[in-house]
């Protein structure tokens, strides 16, 4: 049974592979000091949004990805990280080795679910990395602690923050118990590492959605804000 879980909510660069990977280790050094077991990253964490043509057409960028990869596996001594690698697939971590990379989901690993829908599979532990973007992410968080209390398993789900072309993520990662109950939630707009007890409560932050559809921009900026 897993006890604490580090969630690492950010912001990462389309394209800029060294400089999501340096956050991402960043993140891992602080969840080994935090004694969490698992560490978790959005979809695409490594690699930031580009766009799927621009993946099939320089295929160098795979093998930058991977660079950086391996360098990251380096520092994951003592913890399991899981986190979005390149072009929606998803890479496993574990001391100093990378044990899997996932491209069909979901997809179950030493009884730890991972997906990027509300799809799953029986396990002890389930671990969505899905981005959802503003508009989404209330009707997803809605729908988590249903599928947390069908299966009667902790649901850990983690957003990105951040904005890139038309898309944009508010964040506001979270987790659930077994019974479907909110026991964590990270703040919107902002990136953070969460560390969760999945034995209690933890903290809570509100759920910040805009749901002002905005039809038409003026050219004085400032009326639009």
């Amino acid at each position: 049974m897993f006890n604490f879980i580090g969630i690492a909510q950010i912001d990462s660069a389309a394209g800029n592979f060294e400089y999501n990977a340096k956050k991402i280790i960043e993140y891992i050094k602080i969840s080994q000091e935090s004694n969490a077991e698992i560490v978790v990253f959005p979809q695409n964490a490594l690699c930031g949004n580009l766009l799927e043509n621009v993946f099939l057409r320089h295929p160098y960028l795979k093998q930058e990805c991977e660079k950086w990869l391996n360098g990251i596996a380096k520092s994951t001594q003592n913890i399991t990280v899981i986190m979005g690698y390149f072009n929606n697939s998803t890479a496993i971590i574990k001391n100093g080795v990378v044990v899997k990379i996932i491209e069909e989901y979901p997809c179950v690993y030493e009884n730890i679910c991972v997906t990027n829908s509300l799809k799953s599979k029986k396990s002890e532990l389930i671990i969505n990395l899905k981005q959802t973007m503003n508009k989404d992410v209330l009707s997803l968080q809605n729908s988590l602690p249903y599928q947390a209390n069908e299966y009667k398993t902790p649901i850990i789900y983690v957003n990105s923050v951040g904005a890139t072309d038309n898309m944009s993520y508010i964040g506001s990662s979270c987790a659930y118990n077994q019974d479907g109950q909110l026991i964590a939630r990270a703040k919107s707009f902002e990136e953070e590492l969460l560390i969760v007890n999945l034995s209690k409560s933890n903290e809570i932050n509100s759920l910040t959605v805009c749901d002002k559809k905005q039809d038409e921009f003026s050219l004085d900026y400032e009326a639009d804000l």
